[in-house]
């Protein structure tokens, strides 16, 4: 059974988001076209971990995921994974973000198209 969410972190963080145009200027939309291959590279091993039934691999992936997330202000992707690498006491517990992760990550990439 898949336990539904509401996650109610923006999508990104607008001054971090500010931040990241000001410093980068024309760089911005590359950098932040390297968020989508990173995270679902995250996700990937997450998923790995859950089939593997290693709470540790999927805690250290969605700690380096909650890392680059907060680095590039995007916010709902950080909260969940945040809550994937320090509130998970097991692997159904991570398995169970995965459905929200996958949405926001999602919800992620098609910001990206329509804000840089």
């Amino acid at each position: 059974m898949v336990i539904e969410h509401k996650w109610s972190a923006p999508i990104f963080d607008d001054a971090t988001l500010s931040t990241l145009r000001d410093a980068l200027q024309d760089d911005l939309r590359e950098v932040m076209a390297s968020i989508p291959p990173e995270a679902v590279r995250a996700l990937d091993l997450i998923k790995a971990a859950i089939v593997a039934e290693n709470l540790d691999a999927a805690r250290a992936a969605a700690h380096s995921l909650t890392g680059m997330a907060l680095n590039f202000g995007a916010t709902r992707i950080a909260a969940i994974a945040g809550r994937i690498a320090l509130n998970s006491p097991d692997v159904g517990t991570v398995e169970r973000h995965v459905g929200p992760l996958e949405r926001a990550i999602g919800e992620t990439c098609a910001q990206i198209q329509l804000t840089v």
